[in-house]
């Protein structure tokens, strides 16, 4: 099922409220040029292939977990994705809070803690995106203290030949995130 019908037959049978439908925008833009091997972008006539790239983009930030309906999933997946604050110095992360030894105290006596600074996630350079699949690459910018899973705002693009009778599909889309931890 493509990604908008499936939020479409959500809304449709009340499992997903307007304001998250709502959060969804498609948009068609000029983005670039095609690698050359792409052989979507290849067009008779014309030297330089011109994409027209469909961009289904989430425009409003919203939790994985409230789109799953499974009582014991939901709140399992919640505790997985929710927000952790890390200390400023040493110290362990429990639940979401952060308990931190004495160097980590600010002035006030208080815990020095805050929000570790978001890893970048980019798409992988050594593998190029095809029809099914799309290779993302995280680079952590800090030390691991633990570990923690953000939520992302997803974009997904699908190129198509640019001609007047061209009609532009969504594939099923399937986004895993496969977290590696070195244990090093």
């Amino acid at each position: 099922v493509p990604f908008i019908s499936y939020l479409s037959g959500l809304l449709k049978t009340q499992l997903l409220s307007d304001d998250l439908v709502a959060g969804v925008e498609i948009r068609c833009q000029e983005k670039g040029s095609c690698p050359a091997a792409c052989h979507l972008c290849r067009q008779a006539g014309r030297e330089t292939p011109s994409p027209t790239p469909v961009l289904l983009e989430v425009s409003r930030i919203v939790p994985l977990y409230s789109l799953v309906q499974d009582n014991v999933t939901k709140e399992a997946f919640k505790s997985a994705t929710m927000s952790s604050y890390w200390c400023a110095g040493k110290g362990d992360v429990i639940e979401n809070w952060c308990r931190c030894d004495l160097t980590a105290l600010g002035k006030d006596g208080l815990p020095n803690c805050s929000p570790l600074r978001r890893p970048v996630l980019r798409l992988a350079p050594h593998l190029e995106p095809s029809s099914t699949m799309v290779a993302l690459e995280w680079i952590d910018v800090e030390p691991l203290v633990g570990y923690k899973v953000s939520d992302y705002i997803i974009q997904h693009k699908i190129s198509s030949p640019k001609n007047e009778n061209s009609v532009i599909n969504y594939s099923p889309s399937l986004l895993t995130f496969v977290h590696l931890r070195n244990t090093d």
